[in-house]
């Protein structure tokens, strides 16, 4: 029995992802990723990734004591008379990161390639990333970050005595590291041309995923509202250590691997990559096989 468009396929990926993973080879993806400008990684100049409204509990609690040593500090009292400043009521803070660069990438191992469509042209791979003792032990994320917290005048110890107000803007800074010292990814790859001497590829999709476990976040705080070091440092470390925030995280890298342009990018390595390793193994021709399997 002839074996099928899919089987072929998968032959050829048995064959050749297996070199992706061996050091001594050309192949070897680690080296490929740091040739191709993946590691390190910025976004665009200018690009930002920000967390709107972060109202988890433990952070909303954390946002009128601030807002108190707000008052107790100020030269000039933001409320009139007894009044106290206090939090908007349900409204969490805002984050922004900027200067973000990725490093680590590079650890990457293929855990598999295989070829999931009958006609054998639409391949899924799987990549684990952090598992290589002798490269950066994970990918970890570094910028700068500002913090914007709400706060209001009310009659009491809580609310705002103008109901609906979107309160006044208050505003620290800093730098934070990301580490992920576990996780994958899972590429959609798609055959565009397959015929005599010829194997093109595009990347249609990555789902890069890690446990929340596996993550961590460190914030340094390097600007704050006068005096509030305690109050404000308590709100910045539940703020970055919050479930939504590390699901925003890993979010935001997906975003940033599925832009048009890196997966262009993606295509364009495993394709040369592949290409070149069917060249130098003279896996090429496919014309006499690939007629039979078709």
């Amino acid at each position: 029995m002839s074996e099928t468009q899919q089987q072929f396929i998968q032959d050829i990926l048995n064959k050749v992802y297996p070199y992706l993973n061996q050091p001594t080879n050309q192949f070897y993806l680690p080296t490929f990723i740091q040739k191709n400008g993946l590691d390190p990684y910025s976004p665009p100049t200018g690009s930002t990734w920000g967390i709107h409204d972060l109202n988890d509990q433990s952070v909303l609690d954390q946002i009128g004591p601030v807002c108190s040593a707000i008052q107790l500090n100020a030269d000039n009292n933001p409320c009139s008379g007894n009044q106290n400043y206090n939090a908007v009521p349900n409204k969490g803070p805002d984050i922004t990161l900027s200067n973000i660069v990725v490093t680590g990438v590079s650890n990457a191992y293929v855990e598999s390639a295989t070829a999931v469509s009958s006609d054998g042209y639409t391949i899924e791979i799987v990549i684990n990333f952090s598992t290589l003792s002798n490269y950066q032990s994970s990918i970890t994320v570094t910028g700068n970050f500002s913090l914007t917290l709400y706060c209001c005048c009310g009659a009491g110890q809580t609310g705002c005595q103008q109901s609906g107000t979107a309160g006044n803007p208050e505003v620290g800074s800093g730098t934070f590291v990301i580490k992920i010292t576990s996780s994958s990814a899972k590429g959609t790859i798609q055959i565009t041309d397959l015929q005599e001497g010829t194997l093109d590829l595009e990347a249609k999709s990555v789902n890069y995923t890690a446990d929340p476990k596996n993550i961590s976040i460190i914030p340094t705080i390097t600007s704050i509202p006068k005096n509030t070091e305690k109050s404000y440092n308590n709100l910045v470390q539940e703020a970055f250590s919050s479930a939504d925030t590390l699901k925003f995280v890993l979010a935001q890298v997906n975003v940033q691997l599925n832009t048009q342009n890196a997966l262009n990018l993606m295509g364009s390595i495993i394709s040369k990559d592949l290409d070149a390793f069917l060249q130098a193994n003279h896996q090429y021709p496919f014309g006499p096989v690939s007629s039979a399997a078709f």
